[in-house]
């Protein structure tokens, strides 16, 4: 059960990552964001020497793009929620677009977590022994050996392990993209953007009470903000084990910073974790 002390926390965490410039845009920034910076800077100065260093550069840049992809996700659904409130979209297209959106949102969440898997490979005690192609080949290497730990390094172990609900992200992505899941909403526009992902019409995703219906429905606005932010602490936790593990010079706090179009809708549907369910 995810409680409101949990989402508190959360909320709490998520907040600091956030800042707002004078002209009102909100940029997402921390550590995770500022290493891709370091690190490329220091490869561009050709200050570094890791055989890995390039793979995790990329797989870094790869996370920023996802991360760019969320963010205008979450902006297109509500505008299109929004539409379809004051009657300026038809119910039948909105129910098309938002399934659509939603559906391409656990995949963007597995694909940031799968790259995650290939930057903590790139850092191993052992680089190129450690599988690192998918957080659950990473995962399920971990778990089939104890002495894999130390070839992958006790510090990084439980950065693996740290994403609360990888699995069910794993499983409904599993569904929609190999099995044939199909993401449905119901209700009415303006009602929470309720869905559920059905395969052969039984319903696969759970979620927390608090973002559930009686009936099985989710409600997209706050489980899938309960995802990202529990997606950003993960990241902050990675960009901390990374730069411990690859140190490079910091070029400024601050220094890098992602715009992303829905980050004021995000913070907004996070923060309806507070109103009564």
């Amino acid at each position: 059960m995810t409680t409101l002390a949990d989402v508190e926390a959360m909320f709490a965490a998520v907040a600091q990552l956030f800042a707002r410039a004078s002209d009102g845009t909100l940029y997402l920034r921390g550590r995770f964001v500022d290493y891709p910076l370091d690190l490329g800077f220091a490869l561009q100065k050709g200050s570094l020497s890791h055989p890995y260093a390039e793979q995790l550069s990329t797989s870094l840049q790869n996370i920023v793009w996802d991360l760019w992809n969320i963010g205008t996700l979450f902006d297109r659904l509500d505008r299109t929620d929004g539409l379809a409130t004051t009657g300026a979209l038809g119910e039948d297209p909105w129910r098309l677009y938002c399934g659509l959106d939603i559906e391409h949102f656990f995949i963007e969440l597995r694909s940031i977590l799968d790259y995650a898997a290939r930057c903590i490979a790139s850092v191993a005690d052992r680089p190129g022994t450690v599988p690192g192609e998918s957080m659950n080949e990473l995962r399920n290497w971990l778990d089939r050996n104890p002495g894999n730990a130390s070839r992958l390094g006790i510090d990084l172990v439980p950065i693996v392990h740290s994403h609360p609900r990888f699995p069910d992200i794993k499983d409904v992505r599993d569904e929609i993209v190999h099995r044939g899941g199909l993401t449905m909403l119901y209700g009415s526009p303006g009602e929470g953007l309720l869905f559920q992902v059905h395969q052969s019409w039984r319903p696969i995703v759970t979620a927390p009470e608090e973002a559930m219906t009686p009936e099985g429905l989710i409600d997209f606005r706050r489980y899938g903000s309960l995802l990202f932010a529990e997606l950003l602490v993960f990241l902050e936790r990675l960009g901390t084990g990374l730069a411990q593990r690859l140190p490079v010079k910091h070029i400024g706090l601050g220094d890098a910073q992602i715009k992303g179009p829905g980050w004021d809708v995000f913070l907004s549907w996070l923060a309806s974790w507070r109103a009564p369910h």
